[in-house]
């Protein structure tokens, strides 16, 4: 679903600016996630933030293409498959040191979705 929509509001907007605003839906998804007192709010936190991933992914990926030469962008993509295992291994040692979801959800999501928000709005063209 998020490629589809993502396509079409990419051909009309541009590509910057739909990665843009997909990362802010994607903080806007977290922060509901975060703060849901209920099911259905963190439902709708996390559907934002599935959006934002897929769009943002496909996004990346098609800027890596054009950018780089196709060793670089092997290695590129590699290494973005590899921070999401990271991730992965990442929660499970906070859980050892932090007891709440919540401040593992900030450490682990917020925060890189927060930096790769800032880093897109003045680095990508």
């Amino acid at each position: 679903m998020g490629v589809v929509v993502t396509s079409s509001i990419a051909d009309n907007i541009g590509r910057r600016s739909t990665l843009l605003l997909s990362l802010v839906l994607g903080v806007i998804g977290h922060l509901t996630v975060q703060l849901s007192q209920n099911l259905v709010e963190a439902e709708v936190g996390m559907s934002l933030v599935g959006f934002c991933l897929e769009s943002s992914y496909n996004l990346s990926i098609c800027f890596l293409t054009e950018i780089l030469n196709n060793s670089e962008r092997q290695t590129k993509v590699t290494l973005i498959q590899a921070l999401f295992s990271f991730a992965g291994i990442a929660v499970v040692i906070f859980m050892l040191i932090f007891k709440s979801w919540r401040i593992i959800y900030i450490i682990v999501c917020l925060v890189p979705l927060a930096c790769c928000l800032v880093f897109s709005y003045f680095f990508v063209q």
